[in-house]
């Protein structure tokens, strides 16, 4: 809202939503975004009989600020990620080989012979909770054209450009998550 008096303009923010909205903490790796630390999100359904417009939000944990993010547009039972912090307390490293391994197949065809062989590609996430708390973490792995998962651990979510593993972290663990 925006008001003028007297040559004088003054402007507000006026709270739309009074209602309580789902949502829960968990946290957000994505190794295009940061190298070493997930994101804090929440995880948002708008279980309200509302569509949400686009628009700021503060984040507070038990009367303290934890962070900021902005709510995107959401229709009614949509569920989106925000994104508020970093959060500095969970650590990833990750480490990755590849072999190529020897011929797996061999077809003939037209007058040529066509040769297949095999890449075969780990990564290592390393993952060390320093908190006193679980963690939910969602584990954003890139897909990579050509490759499939032999043996996935757990099976993973599919977005446009990932697979997200859904893992959750114990207090003061540390754990080798391997893909």
């Amino acid at each position: 809202i925006i008001v003028l008096t007297n040559r004088k303009i003054y402007s507000a923010l006026v709270p739309i939503l009074t209602e309580a909205i789902k949502a829960r903490r968990i946290l957000l790796y994505n190794i295009n975004e940061h190298d070493k630390s997930p994101n804090a999100c929440l995880e948002i359904t708008n279980n309200t009989t509302l569509t949400l417009e686009r628009g700021p939000a503060t984040i507070i944990y038990d009367d303290n600020l934890a962070g900021e993010a902005i709510v995107p547009f959401l229709n009614k039972d949509d569920t989106r990620l925000l994104n508020y912090a970093i959060e500095q307390a969970v650590i990833i490293i990750h480490e990755q080989e590849s072999e190529n391994l020897s011929v797996h197949k061999v077809k003939f065809g037209s007058g040529y012979s066509y040769e297949y062989y095999f890449t075969d590609s780990m990564t290592f996430y390393k993952i060390k909770n320093k908190t006193s708390e679980e963690k939910e973490l969602y584990l954003d792995h890139p897909k990579n054209s050509g490759y499939k998962f032999i043996e996935p651990p757990i099976q993973p979510e599919e977005t446009p450009n990932f697979w997200r593993f859904k893992i959750t972290l114990k207090p003061k663990d540390a754990m080798v998550f391997t893909l």
